[in-house]
């Protein structure tokens, strides 16, 4: 009788190509949330006009979602750095021109309150920004 003297290898399971699969995605969905966060910062719903005329482009650009969230040139402020940056530009650009991007969502006493500040600072250039 002639037996088989070879040894039986067991079944190894590799997970090196598994672990840098899951790495792979965990980097791919990072970035890809990091990037949809940057995009979608300041998004909003400007309210129509037929009479609106279109104009270059702006010294300042205030933005105000309807989630309250207020944007200086793209950049993300609150009221109390608003109020001294206007400050700040009307007293250097008396006749500066400032820009005024609101949702349609947006109360209006917010706004109202915001071109009060403007005009209490000096500001007589402003415009509201609509879709046409």
């Amino acid at each position: 009788m002639l037996y088989d003297t070879k040894k039986k290898r067991g079944i190894e399971v590799n997970l090196v190509p598994l672990i840098n699969v899951v790495f792979l995605l965990l980097i791919f969905f990072l970035v890809a949330g990091t990037f949809s966060q940057i995009e979608n910062y300041a998004e909003i719903d400007e309210p129509l006009s037929k009479t609106g005329e279109q104009k270059q482009i702006a010294e300042i650009i205030i933005t105000i979602t309807k989630n309250d969230d207020i944007f200086l040139n793209d950049n993300k402020t609150s009221f109390l750095f608003l109020d001294s940056a206007l400050k700040k530009y009307l007293k250097e650009n008396p006749n500066g021109e400032i820009i005024l991007r609101v949702d349609k969502e947006t109360p209006s006493q917010k706004i109202i309150m915001l071109m009060r500040n403007i005009s209490l600072y000096g500001g007589a250039n402003i415009s509201i920004a609509t879709e046409s």
